[in-house]
């Protein structure tokens, strides 16, 4: 299986800069909604992304891809380790912290995705790019800050895998808010387009981590 710098095609030296140009490149080719776009092709392009932009990930990672080949050794089972108990209740948390910031992140996003729609059609018109700088702020408005929040508070020991996906999904809203920034000053309809390659991972990593909460 190819490993995360050969699925974004860059060099296991590249740069931070170089690795965030390679993912921009094969997101808008392999966006599902292209013809040669594939679904399962995004996930694997998200995951190499999110782990190859952090450097700490990254060190890890690469760790990983210097360990020598030698005999399988079974590993030893791992010993248990106590849950933690007490913390917020879950139920609680989810209806008193993390509905109402996710209804406020789910209708900004809504209101971005039309004014993308609208600025899509006529970069030109006035109107629609000024809606679109409108949906970027309020977006941006929330999402800042939003990340760093939920990372600060006690979180359920039950909801942690979900919660961290969820903040996966905010860090691509954040990278995909850049190319809109971009595009507002550049016009160029190469950020609009990874833009919103980025922003559709990043609303499949939400909904994946909104349905396991659900779930829980």
């Amino acid at each position: 299986m190819a490993n995360f710098y050969e699925i974004l095609g860059v060099a296991e030296n590249a740069t931070a800069e170089t690795i965030r140009r390679a993912f921009r490149d094969r997101a808008k080719e392999r966006h599902p909604d292209r013809v040669a776009g594939a679904e399962a092709d995004m996930v694997l392009l998200n995951r190499a992304y999110d782990t190859l932009k952090d450097s700490r990930r990254r060190r890890t990672y690469d760790a990983t891809l210097t360990v020598p080949v030698g005999p399988f050794v079974p590993p030893r089972p791992a010993r248990r380790q106590a849950q933690p108990r007490g913390g917020p209740d879950p139920l609680l948390f989810l209806m008193q912290v993390f509905q109402p910031l996710d209804r406020k992140l789910s209708a900004a996003l809504a209101d971005l995705n039309a004014a993308i729609e609208e600025v899509a059609y006529d970069i030109y018109d006035e109107t629609y790019v000024g809606r679109f700088d409108a949906g970027v702020q309020e977006t941006e408005r929330i999402v800042t800050g939003l990340d760093g929040f939920l990372q600060r508070i006690d979180w359920p020991f039950p909801l942690t895998n979900s919660l961290n996906l969820y903040s996966q999904g905010i860090r691509q809203v954040e990278d995909a808010l850049g190319d809109f920034r971009d595009f507002s000053r550049s016009f160029d309809v190469d950020q609009l387009v990874q833009g919103r390659a980025i922003l559709y991972a990043a609303g499949e990593l939400l909904d994946d981590a909104r349905e396991t909460l659900v779930r829980v």
